[in-house]
């Protein structure tokens, strides 16, 4: 009986020790995503205010981001992973722009892609930054218009990326790239780029923009490091043709 006993104690003692570890590792998580929330609402400030003329145009700008980045972490708590699925973040984007009449003015297509937090959050940005320039004065701002998106998964230096090439045909002629640099490719530059090891071309081509964007891809999962450059491998930089206003 007293061997009975002190395994019966020995198994609580063991299980309480188990779910205080998993009290701490959900608290470091909050720690690590509400640190990052304020950064990227930081980030979205500022790059929203530099580029508003009046006090109207930031609060309009900065407002529909805060939604886009509000939708995105939506998706990531109804999804029931520790991530999102990219092809929902895209679907999310190009929904309200898809058309009636003679085809899809949208289509997406690429492999199945759950993204971990700070991806989610930062490609959900990129996506609608790129539609919202798209409406604005790229390809979804008339009807024969056409925006194709595509993704693959790759292992460089075995370190799990993702590459995605945003294609927009049929829109309103391309002087080429922009004098300035817009919101769009400053916020990749310091969301993207900077916390994901990741980087992005904007080719801004006659017959319409072409964007290339890459980044890590954390693990998902209670094992999972904290998201964070590699160690010795530094962020990859904005292309030299990166810029503009997407």
């Amino acid at each position: 009986e007293v061997d009975s006993v002190a395994a019966v104690l020995e198994a609580a003692a063991r299980a309480q020790r188990e779910a205080e570890a998993r009290r701490q590792l959900m608290l470091q998580e909050m720690q690590h995503r509400v640190k990052n929330m304020l950064a990227t609402v930081q980030s979205i400030a500022t790059l929203s205010a530099r580029d508003a003329t009046d006090a109207r145009e930031f609060a309009r700008g900065f407002g529909l981001r805060l939604r886009a980045l509000a939708d995105t972490h939506g998706l990531l708590m109804a999804s029931g992973a520790p991530g999102a699925p990219l092809e929902r973040l895209v679907a999310r984007e190009l929904a309200p722009y898809a058309g009636h009449g003679e085809g899809p003015r949208t289509r997406w297509e690429g492999p199945p892609v759950m993204l971990p937090a700070d991806a989610a959050i930062a490609v959900g940005l990129a996506l609608h930054e790129l539609a919202t320039n798209a409406a604005k004065h790229g390809a979804l701002s008339r009807e024969e218009g056409r925006v194709s998106v595509t993704w693959r998964t790759i292992t460089a230096e075995g370190t799990p990326r993702l590459e995605i090439e945003w294609v927009e045909t049929g829109g309103p002629p391309v002087a080429g790239r922009p004098a300035a640099r817009g919101f769009g490719s400053r916020l990749l530059a310091q969301v993207l780029g900077g916390r994901l090891g990741g980087g992005t071309t904007l080719d801004w081509r006659p017959e319409g923009l072409r964007a290339r964007i890459a980044c890590r891809l954390n693990p998902i999962g209670p094992d999972a490091e904290p998201p964070g450059p590699p160690a010795g491998v530094p962020p990859v930089p904005l292309s030299p043709a990166a810029g503009g206003a997407a």
